[in-house]
């Protein structure tokens, strides 16, 4: 659903040659332990989320519960950052 030409110079291929060269790669990278497929079973949203949950658990970063609907979110407003003076060298 989300395939697209359109503002891509690099990327001509028709849906059937991304496939078959997607496959390819794929193919080529079985076995390396940090290859994971993220497939498209859910909307693009959760496409992402399952994406950032892989890159994170590779990195050995937590993210908790960071990623789902129900968690709690904080955003804080920061009026302005110190000047740069304000840093060690």
């Amino acid at each position: 659903d989300f395939y697209s030409t359109e503002d891509h110079a690099c990327r001509s291929e028709g849906v059937d040659l991304a496939r078959e060269l997607d496959y390819k790669s794929a193919a080529a990278w079985v076995g390396h332990p940090y290859f994971d497929v993220i497939d498209n079973s859910t909307n693009f949203e959760a496409k992402m989320n399952r994406m950032i949950e892989s890159v994170c658990q590779k990195l050995g970063i937590d993210i908790g519960d960071r990623l789902q609907a129900t968690s709690r979110k904080l955003k804080y407003l920061v009026a302005a950052l110190p000047a740069d003076s304000e840093f060690p060298p």
